[in-house]
């Protein structure tokens, strides 16, 4: 889709400024009059993300102390830094969810650098956060790892931006399942707004993580006949990881029909 004109008077402005400050944030303009993020702007993205992101628990943590909830949570063996966590990962979601929602309606994928830069903020800053509680879930640590190496080598490789739509839409169910959880730590698991989350997140969680993946001619497939990505190893985090992380999802959703069942039971 061409650019309009004030589109193209903005990117040059903007390009024209990175230029006179030197920083170089942003690569030349393409054939199209578009730019994007640097290798530095990457990094200056995903550094500032994860500051903002470190800065936004702080400020969570002030806010919330006067609630009864809140308390409740610093009584269970002081579970508020795992609730600001799961704070923060409904937002990364929402933002990685929406935006690739989005974009598999309306089509496109420009904006990608900017949302895998931002991303990679969020997860290393996620990562730093849950050092500790790494040793009690390797399912987990597996997943921050990927998603950290995946976004780090997708980030500058548009070639292959035209996957992270349907990818990161995946991110979708990770919102019902911050929401969950923190319904569980308050106490609400029996109440109808918990049950409905549950089946919220089952069912968004086997529409991105299951059946959009692995159905024929799903998106495994498409990634894995893609040539570009077939000149990569087989062990490649874009080809052997993403693998193996889907298989890890197939293990998720067999848990969380497992908890639905006692959950529905009762």
């Amino acid at each position: 889709q061409a650019l309009t004109h004030t589109q193209e008077k903005r990117r040059k402005a903007i390009k024209d400024l990175d230029e006179a400050a030197h920083l170089y944030l942003f690569t030349k303009p393409d054939a199209t009059g578009r730019i994007t993020l640097s290798r530095r702007g990457i990094i200056a993205v995903g550094g500032i993300t994860a500051t903002g992101y470190y800065l936004l628990r702080l400020l969570l943590r002030d806010l919330l102390h006067r609630y009864p909830w809140y308390r409740l949570l610093q009584k269970k063996a002081d579970r508020t830094k795992l609730f600001e966590l799961y704070f923060l990962s409904i937002l990364n979601a929402a933002i990685m969810g929406g935006h690739s929602v989005r974009k598999l309606i309306v089509g496109g994928h420009h904006g990608t650098t900017r949302m895998l830069s931002a991303a990679l903020g969020y997860f290393v800053h996620d990562f730093y956060a849950m050092r500790y509680e790494f040793r009690n879930d390797v399912g987990m640590l597996f997943h921050h790892l990927i998603a950290i190496y995946g976004s780090a080598l997708c980030v500058g490789r548009p070639q292959l931006h035209k996957y992270v739509a349907t990818w990161s839409a995946t991110e979708l169910s990770s919102v019902f399942l911050g929401l969950r959880w923190l319904l569980a730590e308050t106490g609400q698991t029996s109440t109808r707004a918990y049950k409905a989350v549950l089946v919220l997140f089952g069912s968004s969680f086997f529409a991105t993580r299951i059946w959009n993946i692995w159905r024929p001619g799903g998106a495994m497939r498409t990634l894995w006949d893609d040539p570009d990505v077939q000149k990569l190893p087989w062990w490649h985090p874009l080809r052997g990881g993403v693998t193996a992380l889907s298989c890890l999802n197939i293990f998720w959703f067999w848990k969380i029909l497992k908890m639905a069942r006692r959950q529905f039971a009762q």
